[in-house]
């Protein structure tokens, strides 16, 4: 082999060797900062790091890049002759220094001068260029390793980020941001909602999924909780919405944006003015009631007054159905603003009842339970004699009486009846304080010298009282009889 030959065999060979060399080198390179970066995002994404860690792993990733571009940077390998004859003698265990020595100009300037020089040049590049061909030094096997190690980084990175790590990434380049592991959206809330009503909130949980979210009303101090389902869907009912909040749904690190909700009044009853006026004849029974549960005498007329917050389009008394009558909807007048009046009929007998406002965006019930108007029948009155002078009677004197008794409404008249036995009674009207005619007492004086009364006779004596009802009759109530 000449020795221009080998000179142009052991160049092609150094160079071939370099870009093997840089390329492992930028190879490493991209396959260790890539790992690191991989680490880094995979101790992110399960340790839900705080701002200070948070932080270093940051500072981590940062020292990976500026390694990486710094070896890039670098990672040009000039050609290497030197350090191919190094590896080839080891790897070929020569302890002859032949290929050094073919290698160094001086030592083949010293050869080619020799007498013959020129033949032992031929000679000592032949054993070089054998040693070379017979000890390939395997860096493609080694290239090839790392590619296949950077493949597997690279193929493990993209899962990573598919599953959800990308995040992981954004937050090792932003260590200030609010990135959360867990994200949460909301699904539109209803425009219109109307206070004190139960709203259904549903969203979806994405990145990493929590087993719960919960609802939380800020200005209310109420959280709601469910189940995350396991295409991260939820649904929580959130009940009695009586004023504007926030509302925010949270699951795990995430939160939702804050959703304001604004509801309305509800049309409700503010006030009751109810007037009571009773049959003529118990007009001292007059009243006004200001709860919506009451009772009256039967023959009652009543007029039904309500005030109410916000002013509904409609106002209904909802008589409900019995056994006997059928359910009835009597509908209000409007009166003044917020001022709703209705004469109820004659009532026969009590009912069971409602009020429904009819509010700007529907049919509203304002009771849950019924209200009731009890029907009082007029009850007869009840009279006693307390006390009377019919043990110590003697003839031509008269009797004394002390009598008393009660009325629901209060009496009418109030009498005395005596007789003979098996004759006709004899009425004796008796005064009374029509002012207590509720619950009275008053005392009457019997002569019972009109009978002509012989000994032995028997007279029976017994008290009547009776109330003014004009409707279904008088009551009567009547005392125990007396026989003087």
């Amino acid at each position: 082999m000449s020795t221009e030959t080998f000179k142009t065999e052991l160049n092609q060979r150094a160079a071939v060797r370099a870009r093997m060399l840089t390329r492992r080198s930028r190879v490493v390179a991209v396959t260790v900062a890539l790992g690191a970066l991989l680490v880094l995002g995979v101790i992110d994404f399960f340790s839900e790091a705080g701002t200070g860690p948070r932080l270093l792993l940051t500072l981590l990733a940062l020292a990976a890049v500026v390694s990486l571009v710094l070896r890039l940077r670098n990672s040009r390998v000039p050609q290497p002759i030197d350090e191919l004859v190094d590896s080839t003698e080891a790897q070929a265990d020569d302890t002859t220094l032949a290929l050094r020595t073919a290698a160094d100009d001086f030592a083949r300037d010293a050869t080619a001068r020799a007498e013959v020089g020129a033949e032992l040049l031929e000679r000592l590049d032949a054993h070089a260029a054998g040693m070379l061909n017979d000890n390939p030094l395997p860096l493609r096997a080694e290239l090839r390793r790392w590619q296949i190690g950077l493949t597997a980084v690279l193929t493990v990175t993209v899962l990573f980020v598919a599953l959800g790590g990308w995040l992981s990434y954004l937050r090792l380049a932003l260590p200030g941001a609010n990135l959360t592991y867990t994200q949460v959206r909301l699904a539109k809330l209803p425009e219109r909602l109307a206070k004190g009503a139960t709203i259904e909130v549903s969203g979806q949980v994405t990145g990493r999924k929590a087993a719960e979210v919960t609802v939380r009303l800020a200005a209310l101090g109420q959280a709601q909780t469910a189940s995350v389902a396991a295409d991260g869907s939820f649904r929580v009912a959130v009940p009695n919405v009586s004023g504007p909040t926030p509302l925010q749904a949270f699951a795990g690190d995430g939160q939702s944006d804050e959703y304001k909700l604004e509801p309305y009044d509800l049309p409700s009853v503010t006030k009751y003015h109810i007037e009571v006026s009773p049959p003529a004849y118990a007009q001292r029974l007059k009243k006004t009631v200001d709860e919506p549960s009451f009772d009256v005498l039967e023959g009652s007329s009543i007029r039904y007054t309500i005030e109410t917050l916000e002013q509904p389009v409609e106002a209904v008394f909802a008589v409900a159905g019995g056994e006997e009558n059928a359910a009835e909807n009597l509908p209000f007048a409007a009166g003044a603003t917020n001022r709703f009046e209705l004469r109820l009929p004659l009532l026969a007998e009590s009912i069971e009842y409602g009020l429904r406002l009819i509010g700007q965006h529907g049919d509203i019930p304002l009771d849950p339970e019924p209200h009731r108007i009890l029907v009082l029948p007029d009850e007869p009155p009840t009279i006693r004699i307390l006390s009377h002078t019919c043990d110590e009677f003697e003839l031509g004197k008269p009797v004394e009486f002390q009598l008393r008794g009660t009325d629901d409404v209060g009496i009418d008249s109030l009498k005395l009846l005596y007789r003979k036995i098996s004759e006709t009674p004899v009425e004796l009207p008796v005064e009374f304080d029509e002012a207590a005619a509720h619950e009275f007492a008053a005392g009457a004086t019997l002569d019972l010298s009109g009978l002509g009364l012989k000994p032995y006779d028997i007279v029976a004596v017994h008290a009547e009282a009776r109330d003014g009802n004009v409707l279904s009759g008088p009551g009567i109530g009547e005392s125990e009889v007396i026989l003087v």
